[in-house]
């Protein structure tokens, strides 16, 4: 539950400064993908799975709320916002990168479900 998960995140230093450190890596690397969607042979849609697949599976994602440091925790939001706006839907900017991969738009839809209200 979120009162577990916030206990245990405040209760473990360690554990918050590694979600911490994973929102920060996790906003660098959806920006540079971001930055870099004009260039297809640098933002590939198998690129863009890796990084939210990555989201999907681990612990920090699941504690990422508890987390009280909000300059690491809006960055990171704003940056899967971002992502998410850019392939999802079919006026999308970047939908035509990632149509052929519909591993891509399913994780896009799920992540945008999980944090946001589409």
């Amino acid at each position: 539950t979120d009162a577990q998960q916030q206990e245990l995140v405040v209760a473990h230093r360690p554990l918050q400064d590694r979600v911490r450190a994973k929102m920060v890596e996790s906003t660098a690397a959806l920006n540079k993908w971001l930055s870099e969607a004009q260039e297809v042979d640098k933002a590939s849609a198998q690129k863009l799975i890796e990084l939210l697949q990555g989201f999907e599976g681990s612990y920090w994602f699941r504690c990422y709320k508890q987390c009280p440091d909000l300059p690491a925790k809006a960055p990171f939001l704003v940056a899967v916002a971002s992502a998410i706006r850019a392939v999802h839907g079919d006026k999308a900017p970047l939908r035509a990168q990632v149509a052929s991969h519909p591993r891509v738009l399913s994780l896009v839809r799920h992540l945008g479900e999980k944090l946001f209200v589409l």
